[in-house]
């Protein structure tokens, strides 16, 4: 069994990564980094290099290898040895560098967790790979006709259709994330929640849900962040409009009598007294500096309103 996954920065001894399988038992990903850095330190100073690769505490075991700049480290078993550990060990390494990830921690200064969060889906893949090549162990595969006698009459052509197509959709479905198409992602994810449900396999069907409102969140914050960084462009391209009109101010020159207007351009005419900037009526009407000016506009065509020149 598989307990939890790290992805570690060597250098700081920051986690990046923190998968957790065993809901029973839960570890702070920070205080375990943390220990295991010094942990490698220790070993380090005292053997010249020649790290410690596992270490038992109470039923589980830690193992873990050092790249040039991270420690990728899981808790297993007991029974699984240091060569299952590092096939898996591996395989999280190669994956974290070839999907690009790797660069992504290391030219991040900043250190945005976020977006290193879709590889977790391809965890996930490589853990439920290894449960499935680790699940027969020598030394009790020869029981395994006992405990398991209609394995065979289960295992049918169908099922073994639906397996093929999940493996194919989680792929899909890993390769959108990582190019950053949510929608397509979560169509490939609800899609394998159907195909897990037919085998029954509801853990994994879970798994995939708990993907889903991952990809929600991220596309969220996303979208969140797309929007301020839209809004703040569109008061950068007009710099120099702005800094005229904030120096002047806008005064309505006759009465508009009982003509007709809209709310909000009436809210807007009745603060244009020649004392307050367009910038000061922005924030008195808690409209944008856009409308507030195209408002403007309008009424200065008409010769309701005109502009004085004033010292800020």
């Amino acid at each position: 069994m598989i307990g939890d996954v790290w992805i570690i920065d060597k250098r700081s001894g920051l986690c990046l990564i923190h998968k957790n399988y065993d809901k029973l038992q839960r570890i702070d990903s920070n205080l375990f980094s943390g220990l295991l850095t010094a942990i490698i330190n220790f070993s380090a100073e005292v053997t010249g290099g020649d790290y410690v690769k596992a270490v038992a505490m109470g039923s589980k075991k830690f193992f873990y290898s050092i790249s040039d700049h991270f420690i990728i480290a899981v808790s297993m078993d007991p029974s699984y040895d240091e060569v299952d550990a590092k096939i898996f060990l591996g395989n999280i390494l190669t994956a974290f560098i070839k999907l690009g990830y790797a660069d992504k921690a290391l030219k991040d200064a900043e250190k945005d967790l976020k977006q290193l969060k879709p590889f977790e889906i391809t965890i996930n893949k490589i853990v439920k790979n290894t449960k499935r090549s680790l699940a027969v162990i020598p030394n009790v595969a020869e029981n395994l006709s006992d405990q398991y006698p209609a394995a065979q009459e289960i295992d049918s052509q169908d099922v073994k259709l639906k397996k093929t197509k999940i493996e194919e959709v989680i792929e899909k479905a890993e390769h959108s994330l990582s190019k950053g198409f949510y929608k397509d992602a979560l169509a490939h994810f609800k899609t394998a929640i159907t195909l897990f449900n037919e085998l029954e396999e509801f853990d994994m069907a879970n798994w995939c849900n708990e993907m889903i409102e991952q990809i929600k969140m991220v596309e969220l914050e996303e979208e969140i962040e797309a929007f301020s960084k839209i809004e703040k462009k569109e008061m950068q391209s007009i710099p120099d409009e702005k800094h005229e009109i904030t120096k002047k101010t806008p005064i309505l020159i006759k009465k508009l009598g009982k003509k007709k207007m809209p709310f909000i351009d009436n809210e807007i005419l009745s603060l244009c007294n020649g004392t307050r900037t367009v910038e000061q009526i922005c924030k008195l009407t808690n409209k944008s500096l856009t409308k507030v000016k195209e408002i403007l506009q309008k009424y200065q065509k008409n010769k309701f309103i005109e502009y004085k020149k004033t010292s800020i």
